[in-house]
């Protein structure tokens, strides 16, 4: 029985849904044949372990996609598939973020280039699952349900009579240095995936509704997992809630909070029962220890969020859902355009308003004369700013001395925030990603 609570200042009520499945399962691995698991790089297609590593989307040196083809002729072809459940043993990692997409093609005899491709394609729609692993994650066995339409996929392809379902994987980092290697078909430990009619764990006994949001809300809840039900999952108590993004952007939902104080795990989801999830978050790190923070891009819809522990840790929790400013800024400029021979000084001010937790803020200052020149003149370093507190820097420069460098005497200062995005996410900052679309001013002759 599921019971859907909605907190609300004006009322509060329940709807209760009885579900009935009959259970049968189905256990299915790799077909056995050359390439049945394994990876392609573009240009060919390696037999073996699983690799998924990152890199570049262009030139010779490209990231390298895993692909898995299973056989599911054991499955019934009239099933209507509720859950499928990948199982596999990771041998070698450094801290991963990975898709696990659909996979429509048959690796064994599909051309490296069009697998490759068509893996890259699929995580532009967020694939079954976004795995946003920890330093932490560890070489063994692993297993998460397949979210996304992964059933309803497997279900179709059923009923067309085909035997076999492939899947690929697919590093989100821009860099090699990230990667997981999971066993293959010929390895110690062989992957393998558990189809049911029946989904693996029940659905959500209670939701807690925080209602909807837009970029600059804030959501949150406080409570605990002690002595809760374990419904899925991790053994540990569960809490589930469900909130509605109104508005496209990025989100975070974190733990990262005074209130919480054990070792959670979160998962979100798309449907209101455990599966379907879209990424996961175990140990943030990065100051946050052992709670758990997801970042993600959401469009306008309606998500779940589990709460639980890792392994079967129980404690009190504080949960945010937010999405907006990071970082306001003020500049003050000396003048700000003005004629050689003046001089010119411009501080900045950059304060951490996000909420809850600390980030890496930066700034620079650039000078750009009339005719088109511009320098990148300071930067200043990243710096760890608390919230509510303010990184303050002055910029003092004889405009002459430039000036006499390019044969220009009229000039401009402009200033931008350049606080790597994802704010506070490692690496720092990823690889041709920046910021600069806050607080981007130019000065105006006093």
């Amino acid at each position: 029985m599921k019971t859907i609570r909605y907190a609300s200042l004006l009322f509060m009520f329940s709807v209760l849904v009885t579900i009935s499945c009959p259970a049968a399962e189905y256990i299915c691995y790799p077909t056995g044949e050359a390439l049945s698991t394994g990876f392609t790089d573009y240009s060919v297609t390696t037999s073996g372990d699983v690799l998924t590593r990152g890199g570049p989307t262009t030139g010779p040196a490209r990231k390298e996609n895993g692909v898995f083809k299973f056989d599911v002729s054991a499955v019934p072809d009239s099933t209507a598939v509720m859950s499928v459940v990948l199982y596999f043993h990771v041998n070698d990692t450094n801290y991963p973020w990975w898709f696990l997409t659909p996979l429509t093609s048959d690796p064994t005899t599909t051309p490296a280039d069009t697998l490759w491709d068509e893996i890259e394609t699929e995580t532009s729609f967020g694939g079954y699952n976004f795995r946003s692993e920890s330093a932490s994650y560890a070489p063994g066995w692993h297993s998460f349900l397949l979210g996304g339409m992964a059933a309803e996929d497997l279900t179709t392809i059923l009923g067309i009579g085909q035997d076999w379902f492939a899947l690929g994987t697919a590093g989100w980092d821009a860099l090699p240095d990230y990667f997981v290697s999971m066993d293959g078909f010929a390895g110690p430990a062989v992957p393998y995936i558990v189809v049911s009619d029946d989904p693996e764990h029940p659905c959500f006994d209670e939701v807690i509704d925080l209602g909807p949001m837009s970029c600059q809300d804030v959501l949150s809840h406080a409570g605990t997992t002690v002595s809760a039900t374990d419904f899925c999952a991790n053994l540990s108590g569960d809490a589930f809630f469900s909130f509605e993004v109104l508005s496209a952007s990025t989100y975070e939902i974190s733990t990262c909070y005074a209130g919480t104080d054990f070792d959670t795990y979160l998962r979100l989801k798309d449907d209101a029962c455990c599966g379907n999830e879209i990424a996961t978050s175990d140990d943030a790190g990065d100051g946050c220890g052992e709670t758990s923070r997801i970042t993600i891009p959401l469009t306008p819809g309606i998500y779940y969020v589990h709460v639980e522990g890792a392994g079967s840790r129980e404690g009190n929790y504080e949960l945010h859902i937010s999405c907006g400013a990071t970082v306001s800024c003020s500049y003050t400029c000396t003048p700000s355009i003005g004629t050689v021979p003046f001089a010119s000084q411009m501080t900045t001010a950059l304060t951490n308003v996000y909420t809850g937790q600390t980030r890496r803020l930066a700034a620079r200052i650039d000078v750009v004369f009339a005719g088109g020149q511009f320098i990148s003149n300071w930067r200043s370093g990243y710096s760890n700013v608390a919230v509510g507190e303010t990184q303050t820097t002055s910029w003092n420069q004889s405009i002459p001395a430039l000036a006499s460098v390019i044969g220009d005497n009229v000039f401009s200062l402009l200033a931008q925030d350049v606080t790597p995005a994802p704010y506070n996410q490692p690496p720092y900052p990823p690889a041709g990603d920046t910021d600069t679309s806050d607080c981007t001013v130019t000065g105006v002759a006093p």
